[in-house]
């Protein structure tokens, strides 16, 4: 589950420089991947909300190192916040 959520995160990235690259050339196809990448970020966040409404406050460790931890944690607040950006990136 932490990789859809992940995903959910930093594809986004990744599909944008694919959409740069592809410029005003390929309009259809920018249009299909941006859809594509809402409705995959709008599921991913649903995903995550049965644990969630439970109780739990999932962690997401991203880099552990000796001195520096980068971590990600959902909340009630947070999937609410991106429950509802997802939604409007969608539509």
């Amino acid at each position: 589950m932490m990789n859809v959520l992940l995903g959910a995160v930093f594809l986004p990235f990744g599909v944008a420089l694919i959409i740069a690259l592809l410029g005003n050339r390929h309009e259809r196809v920018r249009n299909w991947l941006m859809l594509a990448l809402s409705v995959f970020c709008f599921v991913a966040v649903l995903s995550q909300s049965r644990p969630i409404l439970d109780g739990q406050i999932t962690p997401y460790v991203l880099a552990d190192l000796d001195f520096f931890q980068l971590t990600f944690a959902v909340d009630a607040l947070g999937l609410l916040m991106a429950s509802i950006i997802t939604f409007l990136w969608v539509f």
